[in-house]
């Protein structure tokens, strides 16, 4: 198409040089390529010198030299080429040769793709390409470029074609850059949609006042979808407030920071719109309002490790709790919160006949939020699954086999699921763990397990708690044994130093535990004997055999006394049988020192009156004996204590046969003086003999309370002259009434003991005088105050406070101020039960009683009793009782009494006075006449029945006859039989042994008021 060109023969002259060619002004400026184009040789150019270039050709060069832009020109025949300094960059090694050389040898490498694209222009097309790819040699090595360019035609003064014109501009970067950005675009969007990670780009939509209230979802991955369970169709271009309305507020804030500092944020959230879903987020900047989260859910992760915690924080709960509802409410509360349950219950199954009967009924310990259903036999619905040892879980109380016929039960409890652990012993199931929902739930296996270790963990804390409970009990009831014997009771250690000694030791001895232990006991010992003693004592211990020796000791008067010290060791069997014990290791020694003064005197007399003072010998050793029985007598008080009470009731059953019998016989042989007078002296041993169960029961300390309506003003102003003088004139003592004081419902009694103790208490505590001060008022405790206080119950009480500006408690002693038998006070100087009776009193009472102390600053007593409402009681002392009236025709009485004696009695009796009676000797035989038609206007029953005990019975009655009359007939006083709840309307109570008179106008009287 062209004629090769040789190179140009004139040298480049950067400067412009000093040429004497003419001047072709179009040729200035143009930087390094104007100033070549100036220097050239055109002589031997086909374009000829530059004045000689027609003025079309002139034009485009002087444009384009000027050009920012990368340009050229392809002139003449040839196609001579021209170009700026904005395309050698383009040119790379073919500059500066190329200057006026043929455009098809110049891009020969490059000629075939593109010279169709020149003979369009050529042939007065113009043309526009992007992006076009050309391999091109420009740098001695092959290159892949691209380019943008267009191609023109330029034509001269005839209007011909004579060249083209080309603008361009290399695009190799640019398309190089998106072809990477779309490789990595391409390697990213597979990342994006395979990616495991939950991922979203959210906008952020701000207030009026420019805080971040929520934020737009402008990009989501597939597996958000799969995290959240919403759809990204359900997501993209909706606000999360739209798609999630109960977000936490804490997920917008944390992002309002990522934008607002620029700072990446790692973090945890717990979403319960989304099931309950626990996520891991971690959230860049991306952009001026916009985010970048990653996400995964970690719900099981959160759940196994709040298990794992909340195993952790239960057994360490458990270590500080001693009480079964306290064990009890710390699983339900652990359980609710771990498995987010509303409800969560434990219950005990009481032992009764074979597992298939009614016996066996579930007994309430905790019900967290009224878990367990009302009916107690409720788990029978399951319970083979139960007795397998599995846990029971159900879905949907409505579609599961095993619950949907009583599911109607269930919903009225709330119970849509639920899941339930057994606890087994000696494969009978004692108690059971229940946790439910108020919805449909699917129970995971790890939930369940962890049910099943909560459960095992509470029954083992509860046996654990009842066998510590039975020890103290145990070691409480052998202190009260040992502290009441008369010899002193010891413990040994191996060593030889003791670790106990009863109240018998101290109170002889006059020493305090701190001097005595463990090796102070020494010092009581006479000093002639204690050679002997530690002799014999160091051979028992290394033997290990029993230990006696005689001693003298001295007593707190400096006199000495003797006493013979026994000892049997204990041994740890490790294996050893009970025939061959000292094969055990001997752990300590049990032991107790006697009296034995008058003893060792009777026989020093005995050696000096020899033979003929036999008879003074036999009257030692009877006094030896003598003091052995008094010892076994005291030995047995604690015993007698405790079977008090029993004897009390047998006895008042056989003295009510015995008595009312003779009542009767006395009624009917009235006017049979000779008769009659040995029947008084009968009745008058038989109340002698009811006189004394009065002081059985008294000395069992089950004597009822005489409560009354008091008024504690009164009360404390009618005994502030005797406080004044038990305490002394070195203390002031000053009373604090309120005015308009409310009445309480208390023993008065009880109440003046009370404060006359807390007097004494103080008056102790102020060796050196100070000041009582005895306050009144009306208070009203809360259910924040007493909900901390087990059976007390919210409302008005009557407060009487007692305080003292002594010494005051520290803090150990504050804690244990109202066990039995603590006291501060030196030996022989109090019991330590006057605030644990004052306790025990509060509570019966139905009321509270709280210490205040602080070592040093005094201590404060308050006594809260239960106000009364009711009108001040006058004492009436009653006139003898009337001949009882008759019966009304047709008045029906029950009799339920299992004392076939006594039984008989009432009956006989009741029948003389004209009353129908109907009998029974237990309260089964009673229910069966309760559920017929048969008429009964008044249920006459004992309280100590076999098996359904009297109380029990009478609600089962009222339950069937709302308005029936119930007269309780008992052996013990009214608060060891029935508790300590006041009788409730249409009852009373009567003691045996009872007169018939007072038995017949009792109930005469209730009749009429039933009637009235």
């Amino acid at each position: 198409m062209t004629e090769r060109r040789d190179k140009p023969s004139a040298s480049f002259d950067p400067d412009g040089g000093a040429d004497n060619r003419p001047d072709a002004g179009f040729l200035s400026g143009g930087g390094v390529m104007g100033a070549l184009m100036r220097s050239y040789d055109w002589a031997d150019s086909p374009l000829g010198h530059p004045e000689a270039w027609p003025q079309s050709l002139r034009t485009v060069v002087s444009l384009l030299l000027n050009s920012k832009f990368p340009m050229f020109i392809a002139w003449g025949p040839d196609l001579a080429f021209l170009y700026n300094d904005a395309y050698l960059p383009i040119f790379g090694a073919k500059h500066p040769r190329a200057l006026g050389q043929p455009f098809a040898e110049i891009w020969s490498e490059i000629w075939t793709e593109i010279s169709p694209l020149v003979d369009r222009a050529l042939a007065g097309e113009a043309t526009f390409h992007k992006d076009l790819p050309l391999v091109m040699l420009r740098n001695g090595y092959p290159e892949e470029t691209w380019f943008t360019f267009s191609y023109s035609p330029v034509r001269d003064e005839s209007g011909g074609v004579a060249g083209m014109f080309c603008a361009c501009s290399e695009t190799t970067g640019q398309v190089e850059g998106e072809r990477r950005l779309r490789d990595s675009e391409a390697r990213w969007r597979g990342l994006f949609e395979r990616m495991q990670e939950g991922f979203y780009v959210g906008e952020a939509l701000r207030d009026a006042d420019g805080r971040m209230r929520d934020f737009r979802f402008i990009e989501v991955n597939p597996a958000f979808g799969a995290l959240t369970g919403i759809p990204a169709s359900d997501a993209v271009g909706r606000t999360v407030l739209d798609v999630i309305p109960d977000i936490p507020v804490e997920l917008i804030e944390h992002y309002e920071r990522v934008i607002a500092t620029g700072e990446p944020k790692r973090f945890e959230v717990f979403i319960p719109a989304l099931d309950d879903r626990w996520y891991e987020a971690r959230a860049r900047k991306a952009g001026d309002e916009r985010v970048a989260v990653l996400f995964l859910e970690i719900t099981d992760r959160k759940r196994t490790e709040r298990r794992h915690e909340a195993l952790l924080e239960f057994g360490d709960r458990l270590r500080d709790l001693t009480e079964l509802s306290e064990i009890t409410r710390a699983a339900a509360d652990i359980l609710a919160e771990t498995l987010n349950a509303p409800y969560v219950g434990y219950g005990e199954i009481s032992e009764g006949g074979d597992e298939g009967e009614g016996e066996n009924r579930v007994t309430t310990i905790h019900s967290h939020g009224n878990a367990l259903p009302e009916s107690g036999d409720f788990w029978r619905d399951f319970a083979d699954d139960l007795k397998a040892g599995q846990v029971v879980a159900v879905t949907d109380v409505t579609s599961d086999p095993r619950t949907a016929a009583n599911s109607g039960s269930y919903g009225l409890k709330g119970t849509r699921s639920f899941a339930c652990a057994p606890i087994a012993e000696a494969g009978r199931i004692t108690a059971i763990l229940w946790v439910q929902d108020k919805r449909p739930r699917e129970w995971a296996p790890d939930e369940l397990v962890f049910i099943r270790e909560i459960a095992d963990r509470t029954w083992a804390a509860v046996e654990h708690a009842r066998a510590e409970d039975e020890l103290k009990q145990g070691e409480r009831r052998f202190r009260m044994l040992v502290d009441l014997a008369p010899t002193a009771v010891w413990l040994g250690n191996p060593d030889g130093s003791l670790s106990y000694l009863s109240d018998g030791w101290y109170d002889y001895t006059g020493q305090t535990a701190a001097d005595a232990l463990p090796s102070g006991w020494w010092d009581a010992i006479h000093p002639e004997d204690r050679d002997h003693v530690r002799t014999t004592w160091s051979e028992a211990r290394e033997r290990g055999q029993f230990y006696d020796v005689e001693l003298r000791l001295r007593g707190r008067d400096g006199g000495y006394r003797w006493f013979v010290a026994r000892a049997n060791p204990l041994y740890q069997r490790n294996g050893s049988s009970p025939e061959n014990p000292p094969a055990g290791k001997v752990t300590g020694w049990f032991g107790a020192t006697v009296d034995i003064d008058g003893q060792k005197a009777a026989e020093d007399e005995l050696r000096l009156l020899n033979a003929a003072l036999e008879e003074r010998v036999r009257s030692a050793v009877a006094e030896r004996e003598q003091a052995q029985e008094a010892l076994r007598q005291a030995q047995k008080m604690e015993a007698v204590g405790q079977l008090t009470g029993g004897v009390a009731h047998d006895f008042n059953n056989l003295l009510q046969a015995i008595l009312g019998n003779l009542d009767i016989l006395g009624d009917k042989l009235a006017g049979q003086e000779d008769l009659v007078r040995h029947i008084r002296f009968a009745m008058q041993a038989g109340d002698r003999a009811a006189t004394l169960t009065q002081r059985l029961l008294a000395f069992a300390r089950r004597q009822p309370l005489a409560p009354t309506s008091l008024n504690l003003n009164a009360l404390v102003g009618g005994m502030q002259e005797l406080l004044q003088r038990s305490v002394g004139e070195a203390i002031q003592v000053e009373a604090v009434l309120a005015g308009g004081l409310w009445r309480t419902w208390a023993d008065a009694n009880q109440v003046e003991n009370g404060l006359l103790n807390l007097a004494i208490n103080a008056r102790d505590a102020m060796p050196s005088g100070g000041k009582l001060t005895i306050e009144t008022a009306n208070s009203h405790l809360d259910d924040a105050y007493v909900s901390g206080q087990l059976g007390l119950q919210p409302g008005q009480y009557v407060l009487l406070s007692v305080t003292d500006t002594g010494s005051g408690m520290p803090h150990d002693v504050l804690s244990r101020a109202f066990e039995p038998f603590y006291t501060t006070k030196p030996i022989g100087q109090g019991t330590g039960l006057g605030l644990s009776q004052l306790y025990g009193f509060a509570r019966q009472s139905g009321g509270h009683v709280a210490i205040y102390s602080e070592e040093g600053h005094g201590t404060t007593v308050k006594l809260y009793l239960p106000r009364h409402h009711g009108t001040p009681e006058t004492a009436d002392a009653g006139p003898a009782l009337p001949e009882p009236a008759a019966a009304n025709e047709g008045e029906t009485i029950l009799v339920v009494e299992d004392e076939g004696l006594v039984r008989m009695l009432m009956v006989q009796t009741l029948e003389d006075k004209g009353y129908r009676v109907i009998e029974a000797h237990d309260a089964q035989g009673a229910m069966l006449i309760l559920e017929s038609d048969m008429k009964v206007d008044l249920l006459a029953t004992d309280v100590g029945l076999p098996g359904m005990n009297g109380r029990q019975l009478a609600e089962a009655a009222r339950a069937l006859r709302p308005d029936l009359s119930v007269l309780f007939l008992t052996g013990y006083a009214h608060n060891a039989a029935l508790g300590d709840e006041p009788l409730g309307p249409r009852t009373q109570l009567i003691s045996k042994p009872f007169a018939v008179k007072t038995l017949l106008t009792k109930i005469r009287t209730m009749l009429e008021g039933a009637a009235g």
